[in-house]
């Protein structure tokens, strides 16, 4: 194909996507039921993670979990109100479910692309039940930290999956606002768990914290399991699989728009798909060449050694059957049976002739490798995921989408920086250690969860905002006026926390003033309607935006595996940080902030109403990622032509 044709296509297809844009989209049930998941997902994640920030400082709670060793008791008597937070058992606590979360993180980034996207969602739904009976019916330490590590696994799960899962089948056109459901309801479950923990205090019942565990989690993960039933799989991970026919079921059961948009769509997808096929025969097919390759240098070894230990003389059939084992065009079956019979008729090499052989032909060697090839197109023709999509593919009349290693490095630099700097800026201690922060600067226990609940108001507000606005502005702006804020917020709540509670008057046992107290609230809520106005939501959007579709399980999975493993480090260090830095731990986070705003101003992409199979079209027009694809542009258009 010559390069005007290219480009004639190229426009021809331009055309086609505007046209295809500029028509409404219309939703059908199973793209609201799309929208159910995310929130039933959404809900339990966030109840189940804020529920520990509550009973950490119940008394009740706290006596069971102290199992009678008295070390959270303890802190009571510590003068620094800062280091009232310094408890490795309460941090390790918190977070050791995030180091399961790690682990079945990692596994489902493994094996999505095998098993698909919705067996982990059962999964998920299935183990955070288990972990609800477990923590319900503890009766010491052992059984809390058992039920919290299993929620991990289901955790772990469910954050790597419903987002995938959403972002996969939804439509490109309100891609953004489905995905902020999910943080959307994450901030409700949030607000769900401190209102529990404020009326199971308020209830003054001894055993009032085992309600916690089962007071709202049960419904939306047993709305998870039923949808997980229901609803197939994404098109995208059935075409990768192969299943043509599933695939385009699927698609079918959330696209009700005009056939042109929604052709446009199904053909970006299998042209997607069939590179990613493409990608994985031709791995295939050099693993097989390798295999042979080695094993024929096996053979050569061996037969060179037989020779050298026995007579040179050998008769001219002797050299035909050691030619035979030889040729590198017979099976690896074949040859270990060709060399068998040759030892077991006791027939003797000639060392000479060994040698002969040991430099193949360039012709053979070529002729290897073609019947490689061959042997593996047939394979794959054989079977449904390549004949169906390939089909597909051509009858789409795209082409696929390059995913060489240029495709690679922008999104994991993205995702590098998204995941780590996100778990240190401060969002994760406000989460777990707002209410007893509130209490080590002297209010009570019912003020310290009326704060908290008031912070969840806040983060459900910011929430709000996001689903508005992430599809009007845009991911990139967003991210970095917001990010730009939470600097300032954070910065404010240094200063207060200074100049109210300067450490040597945290040491000798001075709290917070009333007015102090009230203004570090007031500027903690706007730093969290600010977070979960953007940093928050769009954290998910974004990393379910990166990847092509033959790196986008693993790029998420591993993506939450880094997130889960920063968060770690927080919870198991705030405190004793806190204590040591004391309100210069605020000023960090506020420095982390205003990196991640730098950085999403000039380094993120914009992927806003794009399609996911575009994603290598938005990294090839940025000003810095296009060098990344430079490299591999030459060897694209060869590929083409």
């Amino acid at each position: 194909m010559t390069a005007g044709e290219q480009q004639q296509q190229q426009q021809q297809q331009q055309q086609v996507a505007a046209a295809a844009a500029e028509q409404p989209e219309r939703l059908t049930l199973f793209t609201y039921l799309v929208g159910v998941i995310a929130c039933a997902g959404g809900i339990s994640f966030g109840y189940e993670g804020p529920i520990v920030s509550g009973l950490i400082i119940n008394p009740a709670f706290l006596q069971v979990f102290d199992d009678h060793s008295g070390s959270i008791h303890e802190l009571a008597v510590q003068s620094s109100s800062y280091c009232k937070l310094n408890s490795p058992a309460l941090q390790m606590y918190i977070s050791c479910s995030f180091i399961t979360a790690a682990l079945a993180t990692a596994a489902a980034a493994t094996w999505a692309d095998r098993y698909g996207r919705k067996k982990f969602i059962l999964a998920a739904a299935a183990l955070i039940l288990a972990a609800n009976v477990l923590q319900m019916a503890a009766s010491g330490r052992a059984m809390l930290f058992a039920g919290r590590l299993i929620m991990g696994g289901g955790q772990g799960f469910a954050t790597f999956t419903v987002p995938l899962y959403v972002a996969e089948m939804s439509p490109p056109q309100i891609r953004g606002r489905m995905g902020t459901i999910y943080s959307i309801a994450t901030t409700i479950g949030q607000l769900l768990a401190f209102a529990v923990n404020q009326a199971v205090y308020a209830s003054g019942l001894a055993a009032g914290w085992r309600i916690s565990f089962a007071a709202v989690a049960w419904c939306p993960l047993v709305i998870l399991l039923l949808l997980g039933i229901v609803l197939p799989d994404t098109p995208s991970s059935l075409l990768q699989r192969g299943r043509l026919d599933k695939a385009r079921h699927s698609f079918k059961m959330v696209r009700h728009s005009s056939s042109l948009r929604r052709e446009h769509e199904w053909q970006g997808m299998c042209s997607e798909a069939s590179s990613v096929i493409a990608s994985k025969q031709q791995q295939q097919q050099q693993q097989q060449q390798q295999q042979l390759e080695r094993l024929g240098s096996r053979r050569q070894r061996s037969l060179l050694l037989q020779g050298l230990r026995k007579r040179p003389d050998a008769t001219e059939a002797e050299c035909d059957a050691e030619a035979a084992v030889l040729d590198p065009s017979v099976t690896a079956e074949q040859g270990l049976q060709g060399l068998d019979a040759a030892q077991a008729a006791g027939t003797t090499v000639d060392s000479s002739a060994v040698k002969k052989q040991l430099d193949l032909p360039a012709a053979a060697a070529a002729a290897a490798a073609a019947a490689a090839a061959d042997k593996g197109a047939a394979g794959s023709g054989s079977s449904a995921a390549g004949s169906d999509t390939a089909a597909a593919a051509a009858a789409a009349g795209g082409k696929p989408l390059q995913g060489g290693t240029g495709s690679v490095w922008p999104a994991l630099v993205i995702m590098l920086h998204l995941t780590l700097l996100r778990s240190f800026n401060g969002f994760v201690n406000i989460m777990y250690f707002t209410a007893l922060l509130f209490s080590a600067t002297g209010n009570s226990t019912r003020n310290s969860l009326l704060a908290q609940t008031l912070m969840g108001v806040a983060t459900l507000l910011g929430g709000c905002a996001a689903m508005m606005g992430i599809d009007k502005v845009g991911r990139q702006p967003l991210l970095a006026w917001m990010g730009l804020a939470m600097a300032c917020l954070m910065a404010a709540a240094a200063a207060i926390l200074g100049s109210g509670l300067p450490p040597a008057a945290a040491a000798a046992g001075t709290i917070l003033s009333p007015a102090s107290t009230a203004l570090l609230m007031v500027v903690l809520c706007l730093w969290q309607m600010a977070f979960w106005s953007s940093w928050g939501p769009c954290f998910y959007v974004v990393l379910s935006e990166l990847y092509p579709l033959q790196s986008r399980a693993r790029g998420v999975g591993w993506g939450m595996v880094t997130f889960n493993l920063g968060v770690v480090v927080v919870l198991s260090l705030g405190g004793s940080m806190l204590c040591a830095m004391s309100y210069g731990l605020l000023v960090f986070f506020a420095g982390v902030n205003l990196y991640l705003a730098l950085f999403a101003a000039a380094v993120l992409p914009e992927t806003k109403a794009r399609g996911l199979h575009e994603v290598a079209e938005v990294y090839r027009h940025h000003w810095l990622w296009k060098h990344a694809y430079s490299s591999n542009k030459q060897q694209q258009q060869q590929q083409q032509q």
